[in-house]
């Protein structure tokens, strides 16, 4: 399948949903450093897609880089803002920049949300 991706890519860089799952390979592969590029791209080319800065997210987290998963976190509740796991997973990293209000306050705003709810 990475081998297709690439060829893929190499044939069309710009395909964002291609740079995605050779993203997704790359870091079930434990490739984060690379995942994290491919994530990266994904991401200038489909902006508006939450699961791509989410994926950023999760290999900056992956890798220790907290404050740069916040930013990520915060660019995917942007594009799903009725989406309680992101809201979730941003604030841990909250904490562990050491902003325990602002993670307090976004917990708090995610379980607000009717998804919340629903997956009680």
């Amino acid at each position: 399948a990475r081998a297709a991706l690439e060829k893929a890519l190499e044939l069309d860089p710009s395909t964002w949903s291609a740079h995605f799952n050779l993203g997704l390979l790359l870091f079930d592969a434990g490739e984060t450093e690379l995942a994290l590029a491919s994530f990266q791209r994904a991401a200038e080319l489909a902006p508006t897609q939450v699961a791509v800065h989410a994926n950023v997210a999760r290999a900056l987290r992956k890798l220790g880089r907290y404050a740069e998963a916040v930013t990520a976190g915060l660019q995917a509740i942007q594009c799903a803002p009725q989406d309680a796991a992101t809201y979730t997973s941003t604030a841990k990293d909250f904490v562990r920049v050491g902003l325990h209000d602002a993670a307090t306050q976004l917990a708090q705003c995610g379980t607000a949300l009717p998804s919340a709810a629903s997956s009680d």
